[in-house]
C-alpha cells in the first residue's frame, strides 16, 4: 500500500478538447442541482521521445450546476476545451470520471 501524501502537493487538473460525441438528458442530485453526463471524442498528434503519434479516443465526462445546462443545449459536433478533474465514478469503483469544472468554445 502507498503511503498516505498530503493532498497540496499533487495536483489533479486535466484539460482536453474534443468533439460532443453524445449528450445524455440532464439528470438532478437529490438536492436539485443539474448534472449533465456528455462523451468527448478527442484527436490530435502528439510527440512522444521525438516521434509523432497520432492520438484519439473517447472520454465520459460529468459536467454539474449551470455548466451541465450550457454543455446540454449544445449541439453534438461541437468542439468544446474542457478542463477538469479525476475521481472515482463512485466509493466502490475503481473506474475514473471526468468532471468538468470549466469549458470554452473552440473553433475547428
Amino acid at each position: 500500500m502507498l503511503p498516505s501524501l498530503q493532498l497540496e502537493q499533487h495536483a489533479n487538473s486535466w484539460v482536453v478538447s474534443g468533439r460532443l460525441l453524445e449528450i445524455e438528458p440532464i439528470r438532478y442530485t437529490p438536492s436539485g442541482l443539474p448534472v449533465c453526463e456528455f462523451k468527448l471524442f478527442h484527436e490530435s498528434e502528439q510527440i512522444e521521445e521525438k516521434i509523432p503519434r497520432r492520438v484519439k479516443f473517447e472520454l465520459k465526462a460529468t459536467s454539474m450546476g449551470v455548466l451541465a445546462t450550457q454543455i446540454a443545449r449544445c449541439s453534438l459536433g461541437t468542439l468544446l476545451e474542457c478542463q477538469g478533474f479525476m475521481l472515482q465514478r463512485s466509493y466502490k469503483s475503481k473506474l475514473l470520471s471526468f468532471h468538468v469544472s470549466q469549458f470554452k468554445f473552440k473553433s475547428s
